[in-house]
C-alpha cells in the first residue's frame, strides 16, 4: 500500500511526480511561458499550475 506512514494517497503522489517533472523541464537560461509550461504538463490551465505549486510549497497545510 502506497499510504503508510507516511499517509502519501496514490493520488497525491501522482500530483507531485507531475510537479517535480514540470519544475525540472524548466530551463533556468530561457524565459519561461508559464501557460505553455502548465499546458504541456497536463495541467488544465496555469491556475491549476499555480495552486499545485502552493500545495507543493508547503505539504504539511493539506
Amino acid at each position: 500500500m502506497v499510504q503508510g506512514a507516511h499517509r502519501l494517497t496514490p493520488k497525491r503522489l501522482a500530483r507531485t511526480y507531475r510537479f517535480a517533472a514540470t519544475v525540472f523541464s524548466i530551463h533556468p537560461a530561457e524565459p519561461i511561458d508559464w501557460a505553455d509550461l502548465a499546458s504541456s504538463a497536463g495541467y488544465f490551465d496555469q491556475a491549476h499550475f499555480g495552486h499545485e505549486f502552493q500545495a507543493e510549497e508547503r505539504p504539511w497545510a493539506e
